[in-house]
């Protein structure tokens, strides 16, 4: 097969793992360690490359049948039938966020790419998982499918996710008259009857939270330091 032919049919925008490099590490190499790695499928792959001077032209795969195949077990089965089925349904599309049991913040969003493999998207950065850490949010969602949803942020989780680390200007003036100005630095917010107390830190490492609360707007309207 030629490998614009692969590329078409897993359904690759022109300008998508546009290296090859990208494409066997990501795609090919993905799939085939998916594959051989199940106990719930009776073959292995492997793939061989025909090359053309330098480049990459086409792509072969070899299907390999397993001899003595163990029996698997029933809950192996059902979750490997329930991952494809989660799949097929969510292709393309986003999954679940609030995975803070797998330590992950509440704002991490996990998706199905068009390919069918399991990615996140941290704050704009989007990235397709690894192996190991895609299988243990799979078992994860398995044993929890009622975390499937996307949820919405709350005010305290945009706060969180968006203004930590942000910094503002305090200007004071000396005994003497002079103009004094300190930046700190918002380290975490802490809600009450829907208002907001904020964590500061100073330019000496000293932190505080603030006597004041404030409303999520008002901290909205702050003026931060670029």
């Amino acid at each position: 097969m030629k490998i614009e032919d692969f590329r078409e049919l897993m359904g690759l925008e022109k300008r998508q793992y546009y290296k090859f490099s990208m494409l066997r590490r990501r795609v090919i190499d993905m799939a085939i360690n998916e594959i051989n790695s199940s106990e719930n499928i009776p073959f292995t792959m492997s793939c061989e490359f025909t090359t053309k001077g330098k480049k990459i032209t086409h792509i072969k795969f070899i299907v390999h049948k397993k001899d003595n195949i163990p029996q698997t077990g029933e809950k192996e089965r059902e979750f490997y039938r329930w991952k494809n089925f989660i799949v097929h349904k969510y292709k393309g599309q986003p999954l679940c966020n609030n995975l803070t049991e797998l330590k992950y913040f509440k704002w991490t969003l996990f998706f199905i790419d068009k390919n069918g493999f399991l990615g996140k998207d941290v704050e704009g950065n989007r990235m397709i998982l690894e192996r190991e850490e895609a299988f243990k949010i799979w078992k994860f969602l398995f044993e929890n499918p009622y975390k499937i949803e996307v949820v919405p942020l709350t005010q305290l989780d945009i706060l969180r996710k968006d203004f930590k680390g942000k910094k503002i200007e305090q200007i004071s003036t000396t005994a003497l008259g002079s103009r004094m100005v300190t930046v700190l630095e918002f380290k975490e917010f802490r809600e009450e009857n829907e208002r907001f107390f904020i964590e500061i830190e100073q330019e000496d490492g000293t932190r505080f939270w603030t006597n004041k609360s404030f409303t999520f707007e008002e901290i909205l309207g702050m003026g931060f330091v670029e």
